[in-house]
């Protein structure tokens, strides 16, 4: 496990994925645990969690944003739908 920044947690998932069922239960499970830790040590009420699961970290990362499971090899279409903006250079 990776904290890459604040607020951003990454993880190979391949090992968990197959404990858990797949990656959509993974992704639930992460999402329950994460969201009570935060509301326990930051008393915040129902927190946003965003889970999503890529190929690699950047797209994991754009895939979190829409809480969705991109398929393997299916990272060039998903970031098809992305504008350039999101690399975040001029």
């Amino acid at each position: 496990m990776e904290v890459t920044r604040p607020g951003l947690l990454s993880l190979p998932t391949r090992g968990p994925a197959r404990y858990h069922g797949g990656e959509a239960a993974l992704c639930a499970a992460v999402t329950e645990v994460v969201a009570r830790a935060v509301e326990r040590v930051c008393a915040v009420a129902h927190p946003v969690v965003r889970v999503g699961v890529a190929d690699g970290p950047f797209v994991a990362a754009l895939a979190a944003r829409q809480g969705t499971v991109v398929p393997v090899s299916a990272s060039a279409a998903f970031l098809a739908s992305f504008p350039v903006a999101v690399l975040g250079r001029p």
